[in-house]
């Protein structure tokens, strides 16, 4: 590697390239270096996101895929062509001239963006020869580097999303609109080969720096082939490129042509004149839409602590404040003025009314402006308090929040061409002049003076100056280039003749249209069947101005052209004799929307006088668009006098009495018109009044001098402009109300779901299409209360449900059958507006029919299912108690009966001469076997009690209770009543074990001392209830055994089946004082009365 201390111009001619990847750009990298030609006489940077502890073996693993060497960047190493140069690990790189620069990597917060730092860096360095590649990779790093490097003119690349592993960075890249090609690695390999060989970089041009290029002021001669583009792009764009530095022009087009692979100017005018979308693409770059939040910070401050306090003092501003920053590009520079100023009025700012205008020639730079999104890489520009206040995180990254962008107006505007705006306090006008040539910047800068206000302050960026136009801008803060506005000794003009733009207002273009318009096909019929009607006489067809639209018949006699400009207008060319009466027939027939006629007009023609008839017939229905037909009939000339005329001329000669008559006429007609016209007048008057107000004041103003009048005239257009600005502004949000109503209304359609929008009176807002069926509710139901409608199903308090859910917010969900029985299930939600305010309900229907019917189909089966469950049980407990009773039989007639015999075989041989131990063995024995049968006596008895057979319920308990109480040793209180009624079998058996189980709990679990038992008869149903005085059941188990009827410990689940079999019920309350166990069975549950045998 060579290490010159300063390469000369003549070796600084080459491109560098700079490669940016992250995450799966090792691959990215060998594809591409295997394909790229290795004498491409470029240098390659190849900048990777490395783990800062590790050693790096890229440059190693890089040198086995090209020829070219790789070399791992060291501190001051000199860039030469077809090298690869590979960043190291923990290092920041840049690049001066051809030196690489290397920086320990910061540990302060925030994103590591090693990419966007050398990017920038080589954009800086070598401008138009620098290219920028973004390949795989996470994140957004490398987006502002290929911004900086096509703002200097250099060519930007990106991977494509299929062939890159991680899409994140390209992406970003492609979003911002910063990439010229978008490839795999192997395809911007090959486009790296071709375009070395470019005339934009191969060409021979001295590498000047940005200010250089910037202050190129030298005139050049007129080339053809510029002047061709120049004015297609003016043609297409409304821009004119001629004023422009042309170093700065040529440059950006030599790199269009450099994309398109064109070498010559004359064939790329030739392809911008096939291709008019490139004119647009060459304008954009022209435009250099380059910028940031918070473009040198320092001079931002010196606004806040210098420039606000001023203009916020000054008491002429009425408490507005008014920005504007021309050439705003996307909108950074325009929200941070607006940050700033926040920031500075802190909590002041209500008392102020501020008003922030961006303008800008470019159309996709004012919609992103006035979207307000960017990317995560403001991270880099934007402090984390300013992102803390000023900004909402979105999925695209961060959008500035609606308190900044609603102080900001966003609208195109060609500077040099369209009028400015007025009154400003500051103008941001940073960056534009060093592009614009001497006469431009000289008209550019007369327009900014005129802007501002007295006093106002001018901000321009940090390569420009105001030296040149000392009588206009005296310096502020010189350091940060902040000017002050002058005085000068006349108002300084701007000329808004050559721009004015005249627009056709719609009503205007409407009116033209309607008077040019032909009758359409039903009109003409019409036309045709009245004229032939009245024997077909001329006449001529009119619209409401009086405009002739078509003639029919020989009109001739009737009409008279008159020299001079053309028209149609029909009172211009009728015949003099006729104008007044045409006047007043048209405007009656106006009035009164029907026919008029005016009879014996006199016409005199070649000496002879002639009596025509005038009709006028309105044609058509339409209010909008009135016609008129108007015939004229001769006929035999006739005087019709009023009677109080003719007795006046009496006497008069023939002559004169018709002269008279005449005139009678006339001025009957001008009396006639002259009430028309007074009509007229009155009806307009008002607006005469206000207009006439209006011109009183306009002629104090014009009694000022005519320097005042320029200047009214000059601030209208400057407010004719803001008010278009906003205009612009308020189309904008119109178009995404539009887009949400759209989006609204197509969710609306497409949903199969009946959905009715009320407010929070009850009228109906909004409505799907399946409404119509379900709720009964028609499109043009909207706006009626709901209440007044009568759904489909029967919910008679529907009304106050929905005010329910309007008052509380708590939401309502309701199973209904319309008529037909068919199922619903309906759902009442609160209608929140975005402010999070309650401003009605959504009712939205669901068809739950098939899931009802599936789910009354699966409750019968469970019933069914619990029946036959039910059943078997109870049959299993009868088959049990036949068990118990059978082995009670046997335990008492065979067990206990052997065990009898033995016992009396014991008490004989007790009698025999025995010795003393013998008797004692024998006397133990019995006592055992004496035991043994009583104990086979209790549990047969516990079986099946002898006798609920022979006695019923009352003997077997009151036998149960007492040996209960011997076994052991609670005191049982036994109440039994109706104890002489016999019940049926299948009730006392029941009954009995629901007490045994009872009393074994009690023993078992209740803690007692005492239990009382209470039984009666009453009202047909035999009612038993056992009480303790224990520790009673845990509520777990108590609410298990009520809710599913099984809690194990309790032994009394299938008592309850079998209560509910007889048709009684089972009941267990429970407290901290004891449980009571209630069983109730009626009487007659069972005929089954017979004892077992």
């Amino acid at each position: 590697m060579k290490s010159n201390p300063g390469p000369t111009d003549e070796t600084d001619v080459f491109a560098v390239v700079a490669i940016g990847a992250s995450a799966g750009g090792l691959e990215a990298f060998t594809q591409l270096l295997s394909a790229l030609p290795n004498n491409t006489g470029m240098a390659f940077v190849l900048i990777q996101h490395l783990a800062p502890t590790h050693h790096s073996l890229l440059s190693e693993l890089l040198a086995k895929k090209t020829k070219m060497p790789v070399l791992e960047a060291k501190d001051g190493t000199t860039v030469e062509p077809n090298h690869v140069y590979v960043i190291p690990p923990n290092v920041n790189m840049g690049i001066q001239r051809r030196r690489l620069q290397l920086t320990p990597r910061t540990d302060e917060p925030g994103l590591h963006v090693p990419v966007d730092f050398f990017m920038r860096s080589l954009a800086g360095a070598r401008h138009g020869r620098s290219i920028g590649v973004v390949l795989s990779g996470t994140g957004s790093d490398g987006t502002r580097g290929l911004d900086a490097i096509k703002a200097e003119g250099g060519i930007t690349f990106a991977q494509d999303e299929k062939s890159a592993k991680h899409s994140g960075m390209p992406q970003s890249a492609i979003a911002s609109g910063c990439v010229d090609f978008v490839m795999p690695p192997d395809q911007i390999a090959r486009e790296l080969g071709r375009i070395s060989g470019h005339p934009y970089l191969s060409h021979d041009r001295s590498n000047r720096t940005h200010a250089e290029e910037a202050d190129d002021n030298k005139p050049r001669a007129p080339d053809e082939n510029f002047e061709r583009i120049f004015a297609l792009v003016r043609k297409n764009c409304a821009i004119n490129f001629s004023q422009y530095k042309p170093g700065t022009v040529q440059r950006r087009t030599l790199r269009r042509m450099a994309i398109h692979k064109i070498e010559h100017v004359s064939d790329y005018a030739k392809y911008l004149e096939k291709h008019p979308q490139e004119t647009e693409n060459l304008c954009n770059d022209l435009l250099i839409p380059v910028t940031s939040f918070f473009r040198d910070l320092k001079a931002f401050e010196v606004l806040k602590t210098k420039v606000f306090p001023v203009i916020a003092k000054d008491k002429t501003t009425e408490g507005t404040i008014r920005i504007w920053a021309p050439g705003c590009s996307t909108g950074e520079e325009t929200y941070s003025l607006a940050m700033i100023l926040l920031e500075f009025l802190g909590d002041k700012a209500p008392a102020f009314e501020v008003q922030i205008f961006g303008t800008d020639a470019n159309d996709r730079g004012i919609e992103k402006a006035r979207a307000g999104i960017y990317s995560e890489r403001i991270l880099e520009e934007v402090s984390p308090e300013r992102l803390r206040r000023f900004f909402t995180k979105v999925e695209a990254g961060y959008r500035v929040s609606k308190s900044v962008r609603d102080l900001c107006v966003f609208a195109k505007q060609n500077l040099a061409e369209d009028p400015p705006f007025s009154h400003m306090n500051l103008v941001a006008c940073r960056n534009l002049l060093i592009y614009l040539g001497p006469e431009l910047q000289k008209k550019v800068l007369n327009i900014l003076h005129y802007a501002l206000r007295s006093s106002g302050f001018l901000f321009l960026g940090n390569s420009e100056n105001v030296a040149s136009f000392p009588h206009l801008f005296a310096p502020a803060d010189k350091k940060h280039k902040i000017f002050i506005k002058k005085a000068v000794a006349s108002r300084l003009h701007y000329d808004f003749s050559g721009n004015r733009r005249i627009q056709e207002t719609p009503n205007t273009a409407k009116a033209t249209e309607k008077s040019a318009a032909q009758l359409g096909l039903n009109q003409q019929n019409e036309v045709d069947n009245i004229i032939l009607k009245n024997y077909a006489p001329p006449g001529v067809v009119i619209n409401e101005n009086m405009e002739i639209l078509q003639f029919r018949g020989a009109i001739g006699p009737y009409i008279e052209l008159v020299p001079g400009r053309a028209s149609l207008h029909l009172l211009k060319i009728a015949k003099r004799e006729f104008v007044a009466e045409l006047r007043a027939a048209v405007n009656l027939a106006k009035k009164n929307r029907g026919p008029v006629k005016r009879k014996a007009v006199e016409l005199r023609r070649r000496g002879q006088s002639r009596s025509v008839n005038i009709s006028v017939e309105p044609v058509g229905s339409s209010a909008e668009n009135q016609q008129f037909l108007i015939l004229f009939e001769r006929t035999s000339p006739s005087v019709l006098i009023p009677g109080r005329i003719a007795v006046k001329l009496r006497g008069v000669g023939r002559i004169k009495k018709k002269e008279i008559a005449r005139l009678a006429r006339e001025l009957a007609t001008a009396e006639e018109h002259l009430s028309a016209l007074v009509d007229s007048k009155a009806a307009s008057d008002e607006e005469f009044q206000s207009a006439n107000e209006e011109i009183l004041s306009a002629n104090e103003e014009l009694q000022s001098t005519n320097e005042e009048l320029e200047t009214s005239k000059e601030e209208l257009q400057s407010a004719n402009e803001e008010l278009n600005t906003v205009n612009d502004e308020l189309q904008s949000r119109n178009l995404e109300l539009d887009r949400a109503n759209s989006d609204l209304n197509n969710v609306l359609t497409s949903t199969n779901l009946p959905v009715v929008m009320v407010d929070r009176g009850l009228r109906i807002r909004r409505l799907t299409a399946a409404s119509t069926k379900t709720l009964k509710v028609l499109p043009s139901d909207i706006g009626r209360p709901i209440t007044d409608l009568s759904p489909g199903f029967n919910l008679p308090n529907l009304g106050q449900l929905i005010a329910g859910v309007v008052d509380t917010l708590i939401p309502i969900e309701l199973e209904i059958q319309d008529r037909e029985g068919h199922w619903y299930s309906l759902q009442i939600r609160p209608y929140r507006t975005t402010d999070d305010k309650i401003d009605g309900a959504v009712i939205v229907l669901s068809d739950i029919d098939e899931a009802k019917k599936v789910s009354e189909i699966l409750e019968v089966r469970v019933a069914e299912r619990t029946a036959s469950v039910r059943k078997l049980s109870l049959k299993i407990m009868t088959l049990q108690d036949e068990q118990h009773r059978s082995i009670a039989r046997e335990l008492h007639d065979s067990v206990g009966q052997h065990l009898a015999s033995a016992k009396m075989t014991i008490d004989l041989l007790q009698n025999a001469d025995l010795s003393e131990k013998q008797s004692d063995m024998l006397s133990q024995v019995s006592q055992s076997l004496e035991h043994c049968m009583k104990e086979t006596r209790t549990i047969s008895h516990l079986l099946h009690p002898p006798l609920i057979d022979e006695l019923g319920f009352s003997s077997s308990a009151r036998w149960f209770v007492e040996g209960f109480s011997e076994r052991s040793g609670i005191k049982v209180n036994l109440e039994l009543g109706g104890d002489s009624q016999r019940l049926p079998f299948s009730v006392e058996l029941p009954l009995f074990r629901v007490l045994q189980a009872s009393l074994s709990n009690v023993h078992r679990h209740a803690e007692s001392l005492s239990v009382d038992v209470r039984f009666n008869i009453d009202s047909g149903e035999a009612k038993l209830e056992v009480r303790d005085h224990g520790k009673g059941i845990d509520r777990e188990l108590l609410g298990r055994f009520n809710l599913t009827g099984t809690a194990s410990g309790i032994g009394l689940a299938s008592m309850r089946e079998r209560m509910r079999e007889l048709g009684g019920r089972l009941e267990i309350e429970s407290d901290g004082n004891g449980t009571v166990v209630r069983a109730v069975i009626p009487v007659s549950a069972s005929n089954a009365t017979k004892k077992p045998g």
